[in-house]
């Protein structure tokens, strides 16, 4: 697995906006990119980080150069419109997972 750790800094008031053009992004890569999804934290009120994960970097690749739709490009562009910034933190291979979805019982 293959996971791309993001930062974001939004506009004050941006917020919503940015939340509904990320969410826009995310579902687009998964549907009809390869992507396996992505999560978004808020550790303050205008900062963001997001993991987005991949099958492999292979797959990640072959997306970032794949032609993009025009809602895909659409909802990209209002992402970057509200943020001051968009950094790519880390480009990682997961060594190991063992990320649960549900308690242990």
């Amino acid at each position: 697995m293959y996971t791309i750790v993001y930062s974001f800094i939004v506009k004050p008031g941006k917020e919503d906006d940015f939340e509904t053009s990320w969410l826009n992004v995310t579902k687009e890569l998964y549907k009809n990119h390869g992507s396996l999804g992505s999560r978004l934290h808020k550790p303050t009120d205008t900062s963001y980080l997001a993991y987005a994960q991949w099958p492999n970097k292979e797959v990640f690749d072959v997306s970032s150069n794949a032609e993009k739709s025009p809602a895909l490009l659409k909802s990209l562009e209002n992402m970057k419109d509200c943020c001051y910034t968009i950094d790519t933190l880390h480009k990682l291979e997961v060594a190991i997972d063992f990320l649960q979805s549900n308690p242990f019982n």
